[in-house]
Parts: structure tokens; sequence; C-alpha cells
């Protein structure tokens, strides 16, 4: 214990902790990461959130393949079906409030951007799920906490990215089968 209050005392002195010997160790909880936790509800409940968080990162990550002048046109406004079919995107993964939010935004970033954002070179994208750490429905309610990474595909190569513990919350509306995305929170864990 000495040694962590001589480690904040080191910092709080505008001294670089990583000059002084102390070395702490990296908990799970140090980097921003949940505790996992257990599955909670009826098991079709659960697997429908769990194909919900899947089809919808996938369905997002896609959003990137946007071209360049497509991403140009709906900035500028003049690409009402590119447009329609932005937020018909959104509007199929988040909820209503937050699909319009994201849809603005994602529209004023595009005409701040004027095309100059690549469409990258994958052909294809799947969301891996290295662990699932607790997925919990009550009734119009649902959360799911996993690991995983995307893996990218293109013509002659495999690749993923970082792998991120993420943890989204869900609604289901009323009288819908239909989850909906209310939040999403990512904690690196490499990359």
């Amino acid at each position: 214990m000495a040694g962590v209050a001589i480690a904040f005392a080191f910092v709080s002195s505008s001294t670089v902790l990583a000059e002084t010997t102390f070395k702490a160790p990296i908990l799970p909880f140090a980097r921003g990461l949940e505790m996992p936790g257990v599955d909670r509800g009826d098991s079709a409940s659960v697997e429908a959130v769990k194909a919900a968080v899947i089809d919808g990162f996938e369905k997002l990550e896609k959003l990137s393949k946007i071209p360049s002048s497509t991403q140009k046109a709906i900035g500028d406004g003049t690409a009402e079906r590119a447009s329609d079919h932005l937020f018909a995107t959104l509007s199929s993964v988040w909820v209503h409030s937050k699909a319009d939010e994201y849809y603005e935004d994602f529209k004023s970033l595009l005409q701040v951007e004027d095309g100059r954002f690549p469409a990258p070179d994958w052909n294809d994208v799947e969301l891996v799920i290295d662990q699932w750490q607790g997925v919990q429905v009550d009734t119009e309610r649902g959360s799911a906490l996993f690991i995983g990474h995307f893996e990218y595909t293109s013509e002659s190569e495999v690749w993923s990215d970082e792998t991120i513990q993420w943890k989204v919350e869900l609604q289901q509306p009323s009288g819908s089968n239909a989850w909906f995305f209310s939040e999403r929170i990512g904690h690196l864990i490499n990359g």
C-alpha cells in the first residue's frame, strides 16, 4: 500500500510514473472493463439479444463502405436515396431517438469531410465474439457484455482489428420482437 501512496505522490508532483520503480498491476476494472456476469432471462430472449447485437454491429461497420462520392452527396443533401438508406440502417439498429441523433451527426460529419473518407478495401466484415460475458433480459430491456473484434476479408487476405469489451444496452418496443441499441460502450483490450 505504501507503494501506491508513493506512486500517487510522484504523479501529483509532476514526476512521470514511468520514471519510478513502482509498477502497478493492470487490473480489469482499472482499465474500465466491466466484470463478467451471467446470463439472465429465458434462453430464447438471450439468444435474440445476442443475434441483435451481432447484426447491429455488422450493419454499423458496413456503413463505412459508403463510397466517397456518395458520402459527399449525403453531406450536401443531394443523395436522397443514399440518405434514406443511411437512416434506415441506423433505425434498424438504434432506438428511434438515437437513430435520429446519429443520423444528423453522421450527415454533419460527411458535410464537413466533403467526401474525403476513403471507403475501406475490405469486401466483408464479421463480428467475432471471443467471449460472451453475460446477457440479461427483462421484458422490454436487455443488456449484453462481450469481448469481440471485427474480422475483415478482402480478395486475398483476412485481418482483425482491436479486441474490445463491449457493453450494449437494448430496448424492445412494446408489441415488437426486435431489439434496438440504446447505448453502446467499448473498452479497448488490445490494439
